[in-house]
């Protein structure tokens, strides 16, 4: 008979499974089962150095001696999970064990639907950085500069020339490259895990190097571009790689190459927060520049002119939130 696919509901025997056997003996008949239905033991596993399943949950099931196999339509009955002691009680005696009752993969992996969005919603991530590298790179091509396009789209908010900034945003779509098409096992193949590593600290890496606009000329002051792009790669691919080969921490072994669910709060969503956080500062600090401050002088000096460069200032306003990545990393 063919395996389940991976994405269906199924029963799986845990990592090394323990088995426990209870007997009892009626003038040298084994008795399996009482005549109703009162609890025959009861049984306690300690799942305290077990991997949570990620898509599925602990059960304890019987050997049906019968069918030879284990028994799934009739598992005993869970009492209580406390301090990594799982209690079960059950109405047969015979052998026990512990599975898991759920999918081997990620809906991620399974949902077609669902994957198709994640793609989707990468690629415009993608597009949208390769057009700000180019924007970058730009700064450093006299030829560029001086075409009447890119002067519009620069207004008076994306920094000229600057490496850090140039270096963010190749960090940003070399995350979103690797996001969206190897953090599928099928293409990952067995390096999935590393995969996952790299990924996770290109992630890192968005946030370091990026204080909010009006901290950077004081941190400048002290750190080079160099050293402040040195530091922010070498921190985050440290803590990868520390992370890859002391901890569980990405491994899913459900196809789906990236942080386990488990460890998602201090990975994803703190780093993922200080990044919007980032972003609003920013954000509200380059209104305030940028719009409500000349309009103070328009005032005063203009009696409310109209602001020419108005446009490629608001084109500047959106950029800086892409260049930021805020319009994703809610998705992530």
């Amino acid at each position: 008979m063919d395996a389940p696919s991976s994405c269906v509901q199924q029963t799986l025997l845990t990592e090394d499974s323990p088995v426990m056997s209870a007997t009892v003996l009626n003038n040298g008949q084994q008795i399996h089962a009482a005549s109703t239905e009162e609890t025959m033991a009861v049984l306690r596993f300690d799942i305290s150095k077990l991997q949570n399943p990620l898509h599925g949950t602990f059960r304890v099931t019987w050997w049906d001696i019968e069918k030879e196999t284990w028994a799934v339509n009739q598992p005993c009955t869970i009492i209580s999970v406390k301090d990594g002691i799982l209690e079960a009680r059950c109405i047969h005696l015979t052998d026990f064990t512990l599975i898991v009752d759920g999918a081997v993969d990620d809906p991620i992996v399974c949902d077609s639907a669902l994957e198709g969005v994640g793609l989707a919603t990468n690629l415009i991530s993608i597009i949208s950085l390769v057009f700000l590298c180019a924007l970058s790179l730009g700064a450093y091509t006299h030829t560029m500069t001086r075409t009447s396009f890119y002067r519009y789209v620069n207004g008076n908010s994306l920094p000229k020339q600057d490496v850090v900034a140039t270096v963010y945003h190749f960090d940003l779509l070399l995350f979103y490259l690797l996001f969206a098409f190897f953090s599928n096992e099928s293409i990952a193949g067995r390096a999935c895990d590393e995969m996952a590593a790299i990924t996770y600290a290109l992630l890192v890496w968005t946030i370091l190097p990026f204080v909010p606009i009006f901290f950077r000329p004081f941190f400048n002051a002290f750190l080079a571009p160099p050293a402040v792009i040195s530091v922010s790669l070498t921190l985050p691919f440290m803590l990868s790689l520390f992370l890859l080969v002391f901890t569980n921490f990405f491994d899913r072994d459900d196809s789906f190459c990236w942080v386990r669910p488990d460890y998602v709060v201090y990975a994803i969503v703190v780093p993922v927060s200080i990044l919007v956080l980032n972003g609003i500062m920013c954000t509200m600090f380059l209104v305030y520049k940028v719009f409500l401050n000349k309009t103070r002088k328009f005032s005063r000096v203009l009696n409310h002119q109209h602001d020419p460069q108005m446009k490629s200032k608001i084109i500047g306003m959106i950029f800086m939130q892409i260049s930021l990545g805020m319009p994703w990393v809610s998705w992530n």
